[in-house]
C-alpha cells in the first residue's frame, strides 16, 4: 500500500457538496479521481478569498517555495478548507517545506477526512495500516478505506478488496474481495487489475 501524493489546487463550491475539484499529480504517483467532498457552506466573498489563498499557495508550490506555499495553505486551513488541510498533511508526510512528521500528517489528514475528502480518508487508512504516525490498526484502516471507497476512489476500493481478501480489519470474504477488486479495476486501478489477473478472474 502507498499513500496518494496529489495536491489540490482549486476550490469548487456549490452549496454544501463540492465536486469536480482537480487533482494535480506529484512525482507520478497520484490518483486522477475527482471525487466530491464536503465543506461548510460559505459566501461567494469567502469563497473568492479562500480560492485566492489556494492560488497563491499553488503558485509558490510550483516555484518550489514551499515555506510560502505552506503559509497560504495554513491561511486557507483556518477556514476549515479540506483541500488545504490535506495539502498540509502531504507536506508533513513528505517533508516538503517542513520537517517530516507523520503524527502531524495524520492530524491534518484527519481534519480533511472528517469532511469526507476521499484522498485524505485513503491516506489516513494507509497510516493506520502501516502504523505511521499512529498505532497500527487494520480495523481503523478498513473503516477509512471503506469511507473513501464509497466516495468512488479506486485506490480505496482496491484496498477494501485487499482487506477482505486477507482478512485484515474485517472478516475474510473472497466474494466481497472480488467485488471491490472489480470495482477498482473498472476504473483502471493497476493493483486491482493485477490482483484479478493473479486470481484468474476477469474484470
Amino acid at each position: 500500500m502507498k499513500s496518494i501524493y496529489s495536491m489540490f489546487r482549486s476550490l469548487s463550491v456549490v452549496a454544501v457538496m463540492v465536486s469536480g475539484c482537480l487533482l494535480f499529480p506529484v512525482e507520478g504517483e497520484a490518483s486522477t479521481v475527482a471525487s466530491p467532498y464536503v465543506l461548510t457552506q460559505i459566501s461567494p466573498y469567502e469563497k473568492q478569498k479562500i480560492q485566492g489563498y489556494l492560488d497563491k499557495a499553488w503558485k509558490y508550490y510550483l516555484k518550489k517555495d514551499y515555506d510560502n506555499a505552506l503559509l497560504w495553505w495554513r491561511k486557507a486551513a483556518k477556514h476549515n478548507v479540506a483541500a488545504a488541510q490535506y495539502n498540509i498533511g502531504l507536506c508533513y508526510e513528505r517533508g516538503t517545506g517542513v520537517k517530516a512528521d507523520m503524527k502531524k500528517a495524520v492530524e491534518w489528514y484527519r481534519k480533511a477526512a472528517d469532511q469526507n475528502m476521499p484522498g485524505a480518508q485513503y491516506n489516513l487508512g494507509y497510516c493506520y495500516a502501516e502504523g505511521k504516525g499512529v498505532k497500527q490498526d487494520y480495523e481503523k484502516a478498513f473503516e477509512w478505506w471503506r469511507a473513501a471507497a464509497g466516495l468512488g476512489l479506486p485506490e480505496a476500493q482496491y484496498s477494501v478488496g485487499w482487506c477482505y481478501f486477507e482478512g485484515r480489519g474485517v472478516k475474510q470474504d473472497y466474494e466481497e474481495a472480488l467485488k471491490w477488486y472489480r470495482m477498482a479495476a473498472e476504473k483502471g486501478n493497476s493493483d486491482a487489475i493485477a490482483a484479478l489477473s493473479e486470481l484468474g478472474e476477469e474484470i
